[in-house]
């Protein structure tokens, strides 16, 4: 049984890497981030700032937000929290490597 959920585990992994976002879209909406107050003040920090730049999984969350929900303040919210999570998770992985 364990292998069994295992094998299905690794069949959705491999579906998802697949179903990246691409890199052209990713490039579209930090150009839209790069315009929010908060965003901005995220990218003071370099490490943060290098983990956009570089980190798959922290940009494939930036891949997956809305453009369109992005002006409203409710999303807004609810994405920075979600982003600089990714980011603070990313970025003590990283301290330990």
């Amino acid at each position: 049984m364990g292998l069994l959920l295992e094998a299905v585990f690794e069949i959705f992994l491999y579906m998802g890497e697949s179903s990246l976002v691409s890199k052209r879209t990713i490039a579209r909406k930090l150009r839209l981030l790069e315009e929010k107050a908060w965003f901005q003040r995220l990218m003071e920090e370099p490490t943060y700032a290098e983990l956009v730049a570089n980190d798959r999984q922290v940009r494939r969350i930036i891949g997956a937000c809305s453009i369109r929900k992005l002006k409203k303040p409710a999303y807004i919210d609810r994405y920075s929290y979600r982003l600089e999570t990714v980011l603070e998770k990313r970025a003590e992985a990283k301290r330990y490597q």
